[in-house]
């Protein structure tokens, strides 16, 4: 999070690059307001408001081509409240075999998700919505692509986590006070093509990194954890799966991801399927989300799970302008050792409705 000084700092930056007649950027970005009600508990991102108007995001991206090969690029967001973060500033060197781009600064990895949009899957909103810093490698010799990196990740957080009372192990984007020292080393190999068949994008990807003793003592001191429980594992891992099929109007998607932290280990998945119809464009989608039996909620470990389905209706009524309504049916179920919980299934309601705005340039 920058401080007023800070901010002040990066705008006149920005202001004078755009004044110089020798530097030629591209410039886009967008801005996201909605109107979000729900019937009872949280959604899957902590400190998210209720039954009232909100601004969700505003991001400038500045991009430019020095060469064929060599590029530049920055981005700045500003989230609820008006807190202002760096979230993109990398420089690209290509020219390298296959299509080859050494990439060094803050950037985000494959399947990247920067804009809080509706519809995003649970695999998505928990690992794709935060930048990383450090270098990566990528190569594009069609149909396969493939990218490796060596970067620091935040520390874990419950700011813009938490899912009910289980956090959701994810790491989010800047908060204040997080440091980067996570040592994360990261590989993704995808592969697309298409024809009279429709086409396809899928891909695979693998990262391990360490856990440090910040995210220990969050363990270790918060609510809902069992005392102790992480002080003997010092790694942490994700691998996942993706797969995008489009035939004519139809489109099918799904995201797969498993994670550990410590002990914390957490599954996630996504199916979802839409139909294009002139600019409409109408969406179904499933999530699931389940823990393991390392969160203590009374007096015995228990495991969490969520369930989500979704129905939404996309209207571009702009080329630069979207907007979406989407319904989210919640389910959760609460299991420890002696005693079963189910929210929402016995009368607890938790579903939602959305209404957002989605506006580029």
């Amino acid at each position: 999070m920058l401080r007023p000084f800070k901010t002040t700092f990066a705008l006149a930056a920005i202001l004078t690059i755009l004044a110089s007649p020798t530097m030629a950027l591209d410039i886009n970005g967008n801005l996201i307001v909605e109107y979000r009600n729900r019937e009872g508990g949280t959604g899957l991102i902590a400190g998210t408001q209720h039954d009232q108007f909100r601004l969700v995001q505003t991001t400038l991206r500045l991009t430019h081509d020095f060469t064929d090969y060599n590029r530049f690029g920055a981005s700045i967001t500003s989230g609820q409240g008006g807190a202002v973060a760096v979230t993109e500033g990398w420089a690209e060197l290509g020219g390298l075999p296959y299509n080859g781009v050494l990439t060094l600064g803050r950037f985000y990895k494959p399947l990247a998700a920067p804009y809080q949009t509706v519809g995003l899957s649970y695999p998505a909103l928990l690992f794709h919505t935060n930048p990383v810093l450090g270098a990566k490698v990528g190569m594009d010799f069609y149909p396969w692509r493939w990218e490796v990196g060596l970067v620091n990740n935040y520390d874990l957080s419950l700011t813009g986590t938490t899912i009910s009372n289980s956090p959701a192990m994810a790491r989010p984007i800047v908060v204040a006070g997080a440091g980067e020292h996570i040592k994360e080393v990261y590989s993704y190999l995808g592969w697309r093509d298409g024809g009279s068949w429709g086409s396809l994008d899928a891909s695979a990807g693998f990262s391990y990194g360490s856990f440090n003793i910040r995210d220990r003592a969050l363990f270790n001191t918060i609510a809902g954890f069992v005392p102790g429980s992480q002080n003997d594992r010092s790694d942490r891992y994700l691998y996942e799966f993706s797969a995008d099929y489009t035939y004519g109007p139809y489109r099918v998607s799904g995201d797969y991801a498993r994670s550990r932290e410590g002990r914390f280990a957490m599954t996630v998945y996504n199916v979802t399927g839409g139909y294009r119809w002139g600019k409409y464009n109408f969406l179904v989608g499933y999530d699931h989300l389940t823990n393991n039996a390392n969160v203590r909620l009374t007096s015995t470990p228990a495991t969490w799970e969520r369930d989500r389905v979704t129905y939404g209706i996309n209207y571009e009524w702009h080329p630069n302008v979207t907007l979406a309504l989407e319904y989210e049916d919640n389910r959760e179920d609460i299991t420890t050792v002696s005693a079963e919980r189910r929210q929402a299934k016995d009368g607890i309601e938790n579903d939602g409705l959305v209404f957002q705005i989605n506006a580029s340039f």
